[in-house]
C-alpha cells in the first residue's frame, strides 16, 4: 500500500518558461529531490531549457551525473574532503574560504583536470560567503594564483529584497571585476525574478513548481485511498488521545500519516469536491476525517495535496510554509509518477 504523486514536468516546463527572462540565463534549483518532485526526472525533463541546474550536496550533484545529465550543475554547500568528487563529476561549487580552494586546488593536479567556481558573496543573510569587501579581494587575489581552479562567476541570497542588500551585491560584484573579466552573476530569485537587477541569470526554485509567483501552476499532487469507513457518535473518542467527536457522524479512514509527510496537525483533504478535515492527529500510517452525511466508500480515491488543497493552502492551515509540504511529502511510501 502506498500513496500516489502525480507529477506534471509538462506544468514545470510552462512554470520555467513563464518565469524566464529575455537576455539572462536560467538556474533551475532541483535541490532536496527538486523540492520532493524528483530531481532526476525534473532534471532530464526540463535540462533543454535551462543552463544551470542547482543542488545543495555534492551527492545530490553526482546523482543527475550518473542519470547522463551533462548541464552544468551549482553545488551550494561542500566539504574539503568532497573535493575529489566535485572535481570527478564536473561539479561547479560555490566557494568563499581559503581551505576550499586550497583543497580543490590539490584535487585537480591529482586528476588533471580544471575546476570551475561561483564565488558566494554574503550580503545579509550571514549564512554563506564572504561578507568583508577586503576579504573578498585578498580571496579572489589567491584564486587568480591558482592554476586549474576557475572562478566563472559570483552569486548572492537576499534575506529579503532591498536596496541595502543590493548596493552591497553589486560592489562585490564591481571588486570581483577588477580580478576577473568573465563571470555569471546572479542574487535574483522566483519573487525577484522580473525586477529590473542587474545580473546576468536568474534562480528558479519554487516557482518551477508551481508556488510563489504569478502565472505559474502547481506541478504535484498526491492521492490516498479510504481503508475503512464507520459510524461514530456524539462524545465517542477518535484517533490518539482525548479528542470527542461532537456530533454524529460518518468519518472515514485513509491511507498515510505523518511517515509519509502528512503533518500531524490541520491537515486536511479533498474528495468528491469537497474538503474534509483531519480529526485529531495523523497517526503514523492513517489519518481519519470526518465526513458527516457523506458516506465514502472503501478504496475510493482521496486528495491529499492538490485539487482543492494545493501545498499553500496546506501551509495556511498548518502555519506554515509550501516548501515543507512539499519537501515533508517526499517519502519512500510516496509513488511518483510522472507527466511529460
Amino acid at each position: 500500500m502506498e500513496l500516489k504523486a502525480v507529477c506534471n514536468v509538462k506544468a514545470i516546463r510552462q512554470n520555467l518558461k513563464s518565469l524566464s527572462v529575455k537576455g539572462k540565463k536560467l538556474l533551475f534549483m532541483v535541490k532536496a529531490n527538486a523540492y520532493g518532485h524528483g530531481a532526476v526526472n525534473v532534471a532530464l525533463g526540463t535540462q533543454d531549457l535551462v543552463d544551470f541546474f542547482g543542488v545543495a550536496t555534492v551527492e545530490e550533484g553526482i546523482e543527475l551525473r550518473k542519470a547522463d545529465i551533462n548541464t552544468p550543475i551549482l553545488v551550494s554547500a561542500f566539504l574539503c574532503n568532497e573535493a575529489c568528487d566535485v572535481v570527478k563529476f564536473d561539479l561547479t561549487p560555490a566557494v568563499f574560504s581559503f581551505e576550499q580552494i586550497l583543497s580543490l586546488e590539490k584535487a585537480c593536479e591529482n586528476i588533471c583536470k580544471d575546476v570551475d567556481v561561483f564565488i558566494k558573496f554574503d550580503t545579509g543573510m550571514n549564512r554563506l560567503g564572504i561578507k568583508s569587501n577586503n576579504e573578498l579581494s585578498e580571496f579572489l587575489e589567491h584564486i587568480k594564483s591558482c592554476k586549474r581552479v576557475k572562478p566563472v562567476g559570483a552569486f548572492s541570497h537576499f534575506r529579503k529584497p532591498n536596496k541595502a542588500q543590493l548596493s552591497d551585491f553589486y560592489a562585490k560584484k564591481n571588486i570581483y571585476n577588477e580580478y576577473f573579466s568573465n563571470g555569471i552573476f546572479h542574487i535574483q530569485a522566483t519573487s525577484t525574478a522580473k525586477l529590473p537587477i542587474d545580473g546576468d541569470m536568474i534562480r528558479i526554485g519554487i516557482g518551477g513548481y508551481g508556488y510563489c509567483a504569478d502565472r505559474v501552476t502547481p506541478a504535484m499532487k498526491v492521492y490516498s485511498k479510504v481503508i475503512a469507513v464507520k459510524r461514530v457518535e456524539k462524545g465517542e473518542y477518535v484517533s490518539y488521545g482525548d479528542f470527542k467527536i461532537r456530533r454524529s457522524q460518518n468519518i472515514a479512514v485513509i491511507f498515510g500519516g505523518y511517515a509519509d509527510g502528512i503533518r500531524r496537525k490541520g491537515w486536511k483533504v479533498f474528495c468528491r469536491g469537497k474538503r474534509y478535515e483531519v480529526l485529531s492527529v495523523a497517526c503514523m500510517d492513517m489519518i481519519i476525517i470526518g465526513t458527516g452525511s457523506d458516506e465514502l466508500k472503501i478504496g475510493e480515491e482521496v486528495c491529499i495535496l492538490g485539487e482543492g488543497n494545493d501545498a499553500e493552502c496546506q501551509a495556511d492551515f498548518q502555519n506554515t510554509i509550501c516548501y515543507e509540504i512539499l519537501t515533508g511529502l517526499d517519502k519512500k511510501r510516496v509513488n511518483k509518477v510522472y507527466l511529460y
